[in-house]
């Protein structure tokens, strides 16, 4: 008889807490934080920025750029749309169906 050792990958670990209550609504708003982030970090390196020339470029303080950036701070579509223009890129939204 042959045993199988099959070890749990992420996916199954975050498809058996998708069924958990709450948990689905705090990892989407967590995800798409942090998708945003990393696209900010993408596109200011695509334009040899660092986050002082950033911050400078949009009033505002490296800190604040270290803190979008890592998803510690609320970012509001406005501050994204001043960081997209400095960036040369735009803003896309999305609205699907639940």
């Amino acid at each position: 008889m042959k045993m199988t050792n099959k070890k749990r990958t992420f996916r199954d670990r975050l498809h058996e807490e998708m069924k958990k209550p709450g948990f689905k609504e705090g990892f989407e708003q967590y995800y798409l934080e942090a998708v945003i982030a990393e696209k900010i970090v993408e596109m200011r390196e695509h334009q040899h920025m660092t986050q002082v020339q950033l911050a400078k470029a949009i009033g505002t303080g490296q800190g604040a750029i270290s803190r979008i950036e890592s998803g510690e701070q609320n970012l509001t579509f406005g501050m994204l749309k001043k960081i997209a223009g400095v960036l040369k890129c735009r803003v896309i939204v999305d609205l699907r169906p639940a």
